[in-house]
């Protein structure tokens, strides 16, 4: 069970309903409800949130990359040197 005040409510320990919600209202409404019905804890779902955001970094990352070498790529074509400092 979650410890109140890792959610930030110190009065009460949140039934059921207002914990699924208040996974839902932090990590979205897919992953907040795949995390609670796996029984993550806070901890654990935080753990795993970050890992997806990582993983959505390194992915757009890696288009950012794939995207600047074909604007290169054209640039070559239509006579201009790219200077990929100034974008």
């Amino acid at each position: 069970m979650i410890a109140p005040t890792s959610l930030g409510l110190h009065e009460y320990a949140p039934n059921r309903s207002e914990l699924a919600a208040k996974y839902i209202e932090e990590f979205g409404r897919i992953n907040g409800s795949a995390f609670f019905t796996e029984g993550l804890s806070w901890s654990e779902a935080m753990t795993r949130h970050c890992e997806l955001l990582r993983a959505g970094i390194e992915a757009l990352e890696a288009e950012n990359a794939q995207l600047r070498k074909k604007l290169a790529f054209i640039n070559l074509l239509n006579g201009r040197a790219s200077d990929f400092n100034s974008l």
